[in-house]
């Protein structure tokens, strides 16, 4: 576009010879880009026809004598992981639990005798 209107300009001889010059100047500074974008493109559509694509879709390979070991093996290993979050999940449940009781049974029997006894006993003054 910008190529033929500077064409344009050169052909109808009707401005100065600097602006025709520079005019020039600017048809070939515009037609090197242009060589430059065309040799550029050449050499992608080079690229791309000398390239090759292999496409391979998970669980494509769904065939076979093997297929259903592979199934039941990501199956197992599903349950394997479910199984064991469950378990941790159940231990951080029941740990603050099972050290509570821990602590009171240890203070039951290190001070429980003592504590039941002066329950039991009377006031002084009685």
């Amino acid at each position: 576009m910008l190529a033929t209107r500077l064409t344009e300009l050169l052909q109808s001889r009707k401005r100065s010879v600097a602006e025709l010059v520079e005019a020039e100047r600017s048809v070939a500074a515009v037609q090197e880009e242009i060589d430059e974008a065309q040799s550029w493109l050449a050499e992608m559509r080079g690229r791309v026809a000398m390239s090759s694509i292999e496409i391979r879709y998970a669980g494509s390979d769904s065939s076979g004598f093997l297929a259903p070991l592979r199934t039941s093996l990501h199956t197992m290993g599903e349950v394997a992981g479910a199984s064991l979050a469950v378990l941790i999940q159940l231990i951080a449940l029941a740990l603050p639990w099972i050290l509570l009781g821990a602590l009171l049974l240890f203070f039951h029997r290190r001070f429980g005798g003592r504590l039941a006894t002066l329950l039991r006993r009377p006031p002084a003054g009685e």
